[in-house]
């Protein structure tokens, strides 16, 4: 999963990329921007680890990357064509805006900011439905013009109309064919958007309480936010791990910013988390909330899914309490389903399939 980091220059987004990172990523100075895979914290995984003591550890993770390089004025733009290129090619987005200059904390000014970047990515995706639109109109001058164009047609006049409405992606009603359609678009108002609101470090410990109103408006927007001070959790990602839980409790602060930040991203993205389980290899995988069985087989494997058979299931729960898979498939707990069962957050499976 690979999620890029936005927001205008000097609103503390390279210094947050530094803080979830743990210091290790690089600045960039070349036009490529940095990545860093991050481990997405989760104890279900470290007890399953603990467990099996396997010979090999896969826990889910995530690419972000900064993309401080090509950010800057394009044309009288805050956010150049090259970043937002970059952007689309991300699966979700975490836009930084700056709280810590103004005194007191502004959370008007955050919200409007937020407002324009979401205008920003309007804009951004009329701009490729419009030229799309010129070309696909060129194209059905032919005799010969192909069905599946005019059916691409009509999803992006649909979606182009809706934007122009003030509508969000999430917003318009597209069957299956249309959500096809508009699939190569990369649409960056399709990209589930995070706000990390980076505040002085002065206020750190009060910064939900001061931004509440604005954090509850992102919420009934369909946006996830937190706040932070991307000073002191950079600070606090440099030290050892041992000391950062009591250098927070010190500030008033809960959890490291990564941890907010991804659990965020999860919600954002509707993901839960499935495992395989042996001494050969613990998996955790992201899954989208509300799949199937066979959608969590192909996740791991296509075979898996093309020669899918049954899959085995056994909750988190039960094998935590049984102490393992075999003795809670001993006590009955174990269920044999089909492609449609629907998969539940910390679920362990095993498919059985045929080549």
């Amino acid at each position: 999963m690979k999620v890029g980091i936005i927001g205008k220059p000097g609103s503390g987004k390279t210094t947050l990329f530094q803080a979830i990172s743990r210091g290790q990523a690089q600045h960039s100075h070349t036009k490529e921007p940095v990545h860093s895979v991050v481990t997405v914290p989760d104890p279900r995984f470290e007890y399953f680890v603990g467990l099996y003591n396997p010979k090999k550890i896969s826990p889910a993770t995530i690419d972000f990357v900064d993309d401080i390089a090509r950010l800057g004025t394009d044309r009288g733009r805050e956010y150049s064509d090259e970043a937002m290129g970059e952007l689309r090619t991300a699966d979700a987005l975490v836009l930084v805006v700056d709280a810590f200059e103004t005194s007191p904390p502004d959370p008007d000014n955050v919200q409007s900011e937020v407002m324009q970047f979401m205008e920003e990515l309007t804009f951004r995706d009329l701009m490729v439905l419009e030229n799309r639109l010129e070309r696909i109109a060129k194209q059905l001058r032919g005799p010969q013009a192909a069905q599946n164009l005019r059916v691409e047609q009509q999803a992006v006049e649909k979606m182009k109309a809706a934007l122009e409405q003030g509508q969000r992606y999430s917003d318009v009603q597209l069957d299956e064919t249309e959500r096809k359609s508009l699939a190569g678009f990369q649409l960056l108002t399709a990209k589930p958007t995070v706000v990390a609101i980076n505040v002085g470090e002065d206020i750190a410990s009060e910064a939900d309480e001061l931004f509440s109103a604005t954090l509850g408006y992102l919420t009934s927007i369909g946006i996830q936010g937190f706040c932070l001070s991307a000073d002191i959790e950079k600070e606090i990602s440099e030290l050892e791990e041992a000391d950062q839980k009591e250098y927070l409790a010190g500030l008033g602060i809960s959890e490291p910013v990564a941890d907010k930040m991804i659990r965020a991203i999860y919600s954002s993205c509707r993901l839960i988390t499935f495992f395989t389980v042996s001494e050969k290899e613990v998996h955790a995988w992201p899954l989208r909330t509300g799949s199937t069985a066979l959608e969590a087989a192909d996740s791991i494997h296509s075979d898996l899914a093309r020669g899918f058979i049954r899959a085995e299931v056994v909750s988190w729960e039960d094998i935590r309490e049984a102490e393992g898979w075999d003795p809670a498939k001993a006590a009955g707990k174990l269920k044999l389903v089909g492609k449609e069962h629907i998969i539940e957050d910390g679920d362990s499976l095993f498919i059985r399939f045929k080549v």
